[in-house]
């Protein structure tokens, strides 16, 4: 399903929500293994996932091309 949508932050800048793409595997690799960092407080450390970017790609990609998935 896409989506994309504009909306106002309590600030005043626009914030666009919108799928992730295939092409923000890697940062979203590098938003992983920076939030499993951070905190003890999730089900993994950033050296446990079997993640790669490949697999991220097909993921992101699956959810856009999916009738009901965002």
């Amino acid at each position: 399903m896409i989506t994309y949508r504009a909306i106002q932050l309590k600030d005043g800048r626009e914030c666009i929500l919108r799928n992730g793409e295939p092409e923000d595997a890697l940062d979203f690799m590098k938003y992983f293994t920076d939030s499993h960092g951070e905190t003890e407080f999730l089900t993994t450390y950033p050296d446990e996932t079997e993640h790669n970017e490949q697999m991220v790609a097909a993921h992101l990609r699956g959810r856009k091309d999916s009738s009901h998935d965002i």
